[in-house]
């Protein structure tokens, strides 16, 4: 019965981070986001299994003395998939910073090169100049400063469809 509650404790984390990762104005930033909490949380996880069971209610109230290693192993197997299946979220992250805001990164930084190897048929000579007329702009910055975040994907991907 201790199993059945772990599967419905773990599951529920399970589809929390599902349904944070559906619809249709998720942005691969919200993605990795959502991706990447839930990795350190799976390592909470671990530790409170080891200890007051908050994350799992259902074990702690059916069984909180119970022996805690199968469900940890399976929590550090999920994390190792998790791992794995994300790996390359790590190479994108200078590219999200400057979708997020373009603002905080210079026109040679690490993002060029990552823009480069994910649109490859992008000139990055061009790139680079429209990124600098871009940050150059006053009232680019102006209005990004008013309308944050979703302003700044409008901003960058007007950039860069001109290019």
């Amino acid at each position: 019965m201790t199993d059945v509650a772990f599967l419905v404790d773990i599951f529920a984390h399970l589809n929390d981070l599902n349904l944070h990762l559906q619809g249709k104005s998720a942005s691969i930033s919200d993605v990795k986001t959502q991706v990447t909490a839930f990795q350190q949380k799976l390592e909470i996880f671990k530790e409170d299994l080891r200890s007051e069971k908050l994350h799992f209610p259902h074990v702690n109230e059916i069984s909180p003395d119970c022996d805690v290693a199968p469900f940890v192993e399976f929590i550090e197997n999920l994390s190792k998939e998790f791992n794995e299946r994300f790996a390359n979220f790590a190479f994108i992250d200078n590219l999200l910073v400057m979708v997020k805001n373009p603002f905080v990164v210079g026109a040679n930084d690490q993002w060029l090169a990552q823009a480069s190897i994910v649109c490859p048929h992008l000139s990055k000579a061009k790139l680079q100049m429209q990124f600098i007329d871009m940050r150059a702009d006053d009232e680019m910055q102006l209005v990004y400063n008013q309308s944050g975040k979703s302003s700044a994907r409008h901003l960058v991907g007007a950039a860069i469809g001109t290019i």
